[in-house]
């Protein structure tokens, strides 16, 4: 194509005819002009392109993220439930007065169960730092921000304090209560009738009761119902890109 365009000019000067080389020449820049914009517009459909392809990455991952937490909350919320049955056996037990038996053993263990509920944060800390404009909706990055900030950060906090009465409250007594060797699967008491007769245990055992509820209505009243609204707000974000 190049050697085309030469020979022309090189006939058009021969032919000492300045009027058509001026004429081709202007026709030359233009379509090297066209061409260049043409590029340009084809490398910007490509940018944009990838950068939609991105965006809709995005997207995708938070959406796998949440299902990630759904899952991970129906273990937490499943455990929670085996945990208040276990605590709440032992205290019928006490109450009734009734004899130790070697089953209670798996009960001790249960009803000391203890757990974290961390939400992910991968993905919205990936979207926020590509900034959260690229999505449309309002609701959506109001929501988005709420639940993996607001309501992380107070669940992260809560976790804290519970750690805290966890491992200096809770283990310090227990420890002289059972035995050292028998803290896995199962929590054989040193002396059951001690044991029934402990109000701090039982103090520990209501105690544990009631922040599971707490943690159960939480995470089913706000978690859950915000993760369900996020997951179905995504979907239509994707579907309208």
């Amino acid at each position: 194509m190049i050697k085309f365009f030469r020979k022309i000019r090189q006939r058009l000067l021969t032919e000492n005819n300045f009027s058509k080389y001026l004429l081709y020449a202007v026709g030359e820049i233009v379509l090297v002009v066209i061409g260049i914009l043409i590029a340009l517009q084809i490398n910007n459909w490509n940018q944009e392109w990838e950068t939609h392809k991105f965006e809709n990455e995005l997207l995708i991952e938070l959406r796998q993220t949440i299902i990630y937490d759904y899952s991970l909350i129906d273990r937490i919320l499943e455990g929670n439930q085996t945990s208040k049955f276990s605590g709440q056996t032992i205290l019928t037990h006490f109450d009734n007065k009734r004899p130790y038996h070697d089953s209670l053993n798996q009960h001790f263990w249960k009803a000391n169960w203890w757990w974290q509920m961390n939400l992910r944060h991968t993905a919205f800390g990936n979207a926020k730092s590509y900034g959260l404009h690229f999505i449309k909706s309002d609701s959506l990055r109001s929501l988005l921000t709420r639940v993996y900030e607001n309501d992380s950060e107070f669940m992260d906090d809560k976790d804290g304090r519970l750690a805290l009465y966890h491992y200096n409250v809770v283990e310090p007594h227990i420890i002289n209560l059972f035995e050292s060797t028998s803290m896995h699967s199962e929590m054989t008491p040193l002396d059951y009738d001690m044991l029934q007769n402990d109000q701090k245990y039982r103090t520990i055992l209501n105690t544990n009761i009631g922040n599971r509820n707490w943690f159960e209505s939480y995470v089913v009243n706000i978690i859950l119902p915000n993760l369900q609204e996020l997951d179905q707000k995504l979907l239509e974000e994707l579907n309208n890109r």
